[in-house]
C-alpha cells in the first residue's frame, strides 16, 4: 500500500491516507499503530484530497531518512534558528511540561505538536516570503491552486488560502487553525507588505476574520463606525435573525456602521 503513495500526495494531502484518531495523552508511537494497522486507503491515492496528520507524520520520517538526522534537530537548524524563531518547539515527550504551554490536546507526536508564538509566527511568514527557505519559483508552484481539494483559492501545499486581484496579483496568504477551542490565523497581506498574527480561546473563530478584515482596512472606517458583520452577529445573539436583520438595516440607513 505505501509504494503507491508519492512524497508529492503526502506533501499535497492526496495520498488517500484516514485522518488520525484523536485521544488524550496520544503520542507518536500509538499514532505509528494507527498507521501500521491501516488496511485500505480511504481513497486511491492522487484521486482526492483528504486533509490529515499522518501525511505529517510520514513527511518528518522521509526528512530523517534524507537527512540522516532526527526530524527536530533538522527544522531547529535549518529553519527556525536561521529565521530567528526562539520560542517553538515539538513536543515528542508527554512528559514535557512548560508553563507557556496552553492547548486542548495532551499530545507528543512527531511534526504534529508543535507549539510557538505569535512574534515566532510572524518571522516564519517574514522568512518564507522572502524566499528564505526556498526560491521564488518552488514558493509559486507551492502555491498554485489545489483542483482534488475543491477550493480554486486553496494553496497545492500545506500554505493555506490565497485571494487574487482583478490583475491575477497575490494580495492575501491566510492560514488558520483550531485546536479545538484555541483559535489561530496568520494573514500575509501582500498588497500591503504586512503580516497579521490573531489568537483566540472564546470558541469563535470568525472573529479573528472579523479583526483581520477591520485591521487591514481601517482607513475605511470613521471613528464612530464598526464593522456591520460584527454588529448583526452581536444582535443575533441577543435575539434572533428576524429582529437582528431588522435592527441591522435601520442602522445601516442611519449611518452608524461600516457597511461590509
Amino acid at each position: 500500500m505505501g509504494k503507491d503513495i508519492s512524497i508529492e500526495q503526502l506533501l499535497s494531502h492526496t495520498s488517500g491516507l484516514p485522518q488520525i484518531e484523536w485521544s488524550l495523552n496520544l503520542d507518536t508511537t500509538a499514532v505509528v499503530k494507527q498507521l501500521m494497522s491501516i488496511k485500505t486507503l480511504a481513497v486511491t491515492p492522487g484521486t482526492d484530497y483528504l486533509y490529515g496528520n499522518l501525511n505529517v507524520l510520514l513527511r518528518a520520517g522521509v526528512i530523517e531518512k534524507i537527512t540522516n538526522q532526527p526530524f527536530t534537530t533538522f527544522v531547529k537548524e535549518k529553519l527556525f534558528i536561521p529565521a530567528k524563531m526562539t520560542s517553538t518547539f515539538n513536543k515528542v515527550d508527554l512528559n514535557d511540561v512548560r508553563p507557556s504551554v496552553v492547548g486542548d490536546y495532551t499530545s507528543a507526536i512527531l511534526s504534529i505538536s508543535y507549539f510557538t508564538t505569535p512574534d515566532d509566527l510572524y518571522l516564519w511568514g517574514k522568512a518564507l516570503m522572502n524566499n528564505q527557505f526556498i526560491n521564488k519559483a518552488s514558493m509559486q508552484r507551492a502555491l498554485r491552486p489545489h483542483t482534488l481539494s475543491g477550493m480554486s483559492s486553496r494553496a497545492y501545499f500545506d500554505l493555506g488560502n490565497f485571494m487574487k486581484n482583478d490583475k491575477g496579483e497575490m494580495t492575501l496568504l491566510l492560514n488558520d487553525g483550531s485546536n479545538p477551542d484555541h483559535h489561530a490565523i496568520k494573514a500575509n497581506h501582500l498588497d500591503k507588505e504586512s503580516i497579521m498574527i490573531l489568537m483566540s480561546s472564546d470558541r469563535r473563530k470568525v472573529t479573528l476574520f472579523e479583526l483581520n478584515d477591520y485591521i487591514a482596512d481601517l482607513e475605511q472606517y470613521n471613528n464612530n463606525e464598526i464593522p456591520a458583520s460584527w454588529w448583526l452577529s452581536n444582535e443575533i445573539k441577543k435575539s434572533n435573525f428576524i429582529e437582528a436583520f431588522g435592527k441591522f438595516k435601520t442602522t445601516i440607513n442611519e449611518r452608524k456602521l461600516f457597511n461590509c
